[in-house]
């Protein structure tokens, strides 16, 4: 099936949201498809995937590490920080980018606090602090 240069931007905006939910393998998926139609952002979709996939098995061993050397407390903190365009945004703007409030919304969902921070020409930082204690 052919598909309309905006059906692809669509298509990519898609991937892009999938890859921040951690549905990677539909999100590959869509690379594939934008590949296929001569699009060279399918690589990049296939390079998030890739990414998030390393960054999220990386995270996963040393929570382990790290839950298996303090088991009754401990804080777990992640920091994210990227070199992009950034931009000037305060709290109550975070619903209108899908990426950045799920984020907030996922941290808040198992108890974490979700830092979020930006400057134009400064990237973005997120930083996800989530404390654990253990009942007595």
């Amino acid at each position: 099936m052919s598909r309309t240069e905006d059906q692809l931007a669509e298509l990519a905006f898609e991937a892009e949201y999938l890859i921040n939910i951690d549905e990677l393998e539909d999100a590959r998926k869509i690379g594939q498809e934008l590949i296929d139609a001569g699009k060279e952002y399918g690589f990049q979709v296939m390079a998030m995937a890739d990414q998030m996939e390393e960054n999220i098995d990386a995270a996963l061993k040393w929570v382990e590490k790290g839950m298996m050397a303090h088991p009754d407390s401990w804080t777990l903190g992640m920091r994210i920080k990227d070199n992009g365009i950034g931009t000037a945004i305060v709290r109550e703007e975070l619903d209108d980018h899908y990426g950045l409030y799920n984020m907030r919304q996922r941290a808040e969902n198992i108890g974490a606090e979700c830092l979020i921070q930006s400057a134009p020409d400064q990237g973005f930082e997120i930083s996800v602090i989530l404390p654990h204690q253990a009942e007595t």
